[in-house]
């Protein structure tokens, strides 16, 4: 939904999910919102899917948590916070241990010679800690790389999810929060982030669309991995947002500027909040500039 006044949006309080209907059968919301908003339209197949009553308002927030908790995961890897899935610990050899050159069936290898098995030991002992070091040095550069791996697939991701919440916004799928919510208790984690990845532009709507039609979701749960794909790419092509041009005609009420000042500031003030009804926000703001 678009609203110019994030206080004009808070103020009128009502509904700003747009209406996912079939194609042919475009079902109109019934309460107007602003001046302008979009209606999901879905081209594929005869199904009808169960419309849920718009009851998200437009003036609420997307929350965007996906997207603030990878960019907090980011700020923690680059300030050295290293999490327990990523560290990489280093391959040790065995140290060298004394009874290994001094017991008698050792001793027997160096001719019973205590002074050749000592010096071997030395020679042993030192190995062992240059191989040490180049097992911590090449663990460290694992974990470097699989950080820095990470960060950078990372961010790649925070930049899907920013296009997946910003069209989420563009288009009044305000409950966005609420689908994702319910859509990680049904589907795969794998899958939940799949449909953002691959479809960035659509992921919203997708979500959406899904949650409107549960049988739909329960398919592709039990489907092969690559008929998922080819299921989404084909739900993606279908689902499309329409602009819808929506009613801004004034109100027919009460004249305004007859009678003393409290009475015009209170028919000023009834008529606002039938227009706040219904969501006639040219005229909610005209009646507002006469206060």
């Amino acid at each position: 939904m678009l609203v110019e006044n994030q206080n004009e949006q808070e103020q009128i309080n009502q509904s700003g999910a747009p209406d996912l209907v079939e194609s042919g059968q475009t079902q109109q919301a019934e309460t107007v919102t602003a001046s302008e908003e979009f209606e999901l339209v879905y081209n594929g197949g005869t199904d009808t899917p169960e419309i849920s009553q718009n009851a998200v308002q437009a003036a609420k927030r997307i929350a965007r948590k996906r997207e603030m908790q990878m960019q907090e995961t980011i700020e923690k890897l680059n300030k050295g916070e290293i999490s327990d899935e990523l560290k990489v610990a280093a391959e040790l050899p065995a140290r060298p241990d004394m009874q290994n050159y001094l017991s008698e069936d050792a001793l027997e290898r160096y001719d019973y010679d205590t002074n050749k098995a000592l010096a071997q030991f030395t020679s042993d002992q030192n190995q062992w800690l240059i191989d040490v070091q180049e097992a911590q040095n090449n663990a460290s550069a694992q974990q470097q790389k699989k950080v820095s791996d990470y960060i950078n697939q990372s961010s790649q991701i925070q930049g899907y999810l920013k296009q997946h919440y910003d069209n989420a916004e563009k288009y009044g799928i305000n409950d966005i929060d609420e689908i994702e919510e319910r859509m990680k208790e049904t589907l795969d984690k794998g899958l939940f982030s799949d449909i953002v990845v691959l479809f960035p532009e659509k992921s919203a709507a997708i979500l959406k669309h899904l949650d409107l039609n549960p049988q739909k979701r329960e398919a592709l749960i039990n489907q092969h991995p690559a008929k998922v794909i080819r299921d989404l790419t084909t739900l993606a092509a279908n689902l499309t947002f329409k602009t819808k041009t929506l009613s801004s005609a004034p109100v027919a009420d009460t004249p305004l500027g007859t009678g003393d000042t409290g009475s015009d500031k209170s028919s000023i003030m009834e008529q606002m909040k039938k227009a706040a009804d219904k969501g006639d926000v040219k005229e909610y703001r005209r009646l507002k500039s006469l206060l």
